[in-house]
């Protein structure tokens, strides 16, 4: 998923966060390359390793080298975890 928001000049503004399905096949989701940082990932199954199912995550960092995506809960521990394990869910 990805989020985007915009801000308008009038006198009473609404800030919303739109979340929108990416549709990533199960190849994409286990690439590095398919996230950046800002988007917001929920995880469908939970498996040892993996982040819980259920809870959104954002992205802080990606790094290509290592294979790593560093998420974040709202509440809770930075998660720094490899795609290529979650691929297949």
């Amino acid at each position: 998923m990805t989020s985007s928001w915009s801000v308008c000049s009038c006198r009473s503004a609404v800030v919303a966060i739109v979340l929108e399905l990416r549709g990533l096949t199960q190849i994409e989701r286990g690439r590095t390359v398919s996230y950046q940082p800002g988007q917001i990932v929920t995880f469908r199954k939970g498996a040892k390793g993996m982040p819980r199912p259920g809870i959104s995550y954002r992205v802080e960092a990606v790094d290509l080298g290592a294979g790593t995506v560093r998420l974040a809960p709202d509440r809770g521990r930075t998660i720094d975890s490899q795609p290529a394990r979650w691929g297949a869910d």
